[in-house]
């Protein structure tokens, strides 16, 4: 993500933002005994989601202006931080629940998936998620100022 404006890494972390409501909706509607943190990371999920794309049309102008000026797209290191650690907790997430998704037996067989992940790691997804949004809210805000 280092070579890449702005721009590109928050589309980049949008696409696993979205991938990720997608597989832990499809997944919690159809696994046995989820737990109920389960609406919690959903509802982090979407706020993550929400602010990223803000930050998507913020960042889109961003690199407009400067492709404008000749210039090089700016680098924002903490928010390149933020955006490269919340890719890898999206990816993580995503990675763990379409293991258990893609189980062709189970899905052949017709039995009911259990949530792979326990309650804790979901707790530990839900503080990670909202420790990023609270860094895209932050800089939302510092684009209306």
């Amino acid at each position: 993500m280092e070579g890449l404006g702005i721009a590109a890494n928050v589309i980049a972390v949008v696409d696993l933002a979205a991938k990720a409501c997608t597989v832990v909706y499809q997944y919690a509607k159809s696994a046995k005994n989820c737990p109920k943190t389960v609406a919690q990371l959903q509802q982090e999920l979407t706020a993550v989601k929400g602010s990223l794309d803000g930050l998507q049309k913020i960042a889109r102008r961003l690199d407009d202006a400067c492709t404008a000026a000749g210039e090089p797209p700016p680098v924002i290191s903490e928010l390149s931080t933020a955006l490269k650690e919340c890719s890898t907790t999206l990816s993580e997430l995503t990675h763990e629940l379409e293991g258990s998704y893609r189980n062709r037996f189970r899905e052949k067989v017709g039995w009911r998936l259990r949530w792979p992940i326990r309650e804790s790691e979901i707790a530990e997804f839900v503080l990670r998620l909202g420790r990023y949004q609270q860094t895209f809210q932050l800089a939302l805000q510092a684009d209306i100022v």
